[in-house]
């Protein structure tokens, strides 16, 4: 049996090319990715785990996807909840810029006596925040649960971003 990776001839029943290590197995199902579950299923994980597990989860599932996989689906996919993530990240970063801004502001001021009162601005910050934290939950279980079924809808911005340099 040769590796289809670097043409190594292995003994039959061999699992893994005893040179470079890849698996000697038949491809994956249509549907399935290498490591036996439905792309529909990966592509769910993508998302619940951005959401639930953070940036460093997502990033290393996307990356097993984007070097191991082939799906077109799930490889657009990974790509998607990476750029949705950094997405959010910039919206999180600006709202939280200018009440931070602010505070800096207040301290300045303290030290010359004087008087700075931005609570009003940080409130409105904080709903802001609290709204993008909404939306942010809405965005990734509707994705994570449409991927289920290899589905999507188009994300504001993100759609194009992934179509154009994917």
């Amino acid at each position: 049996m040769f590796c289809k990776n670097c043409g190594t001839e292995n003994a039959d029943g061999t699992a893994f090319c005893a040179t470079c290590g890849q698996s000697l197995s038949a491809a994956p199902a249509a549907g399935k990715t290498s490591l036996g579950i439905s792309a529909g299923l990966f592509g769910a994980l993508l998302y619940f785990g951005s959401y639930f597990f953070g940036f460093d989860v997502l990033v290393l599932l996307a990356g097993y996807v984007l070097i191991k996989e082939q799906d077109e689906w799930l490889r657009t996919t990974a790509v998607k909840a990476l750029a949705l993530s950094v997405f959010f990240a910039l919206i999180s970063l600006v709202l939280n810029f200018i009440p931070n801004m602010l505070d800096d502001w207040g301290h300045i001021a303290n030290v010359f006596n004087g008087e700075f009162s931005h609570y009003q601005v940080n409130r409105v910050f904080a709903v802001f925040n609290d709204i993008l934290y909404y939306v942010k939950l809405a965005v990734y279980m509707i994705l994570g649960f449409m991927a289920l079924g290899k589905k999507s809808i188009p994300v504001l911005g993100v759609d194009s971003l992934v179509k154009k340099h994917f």
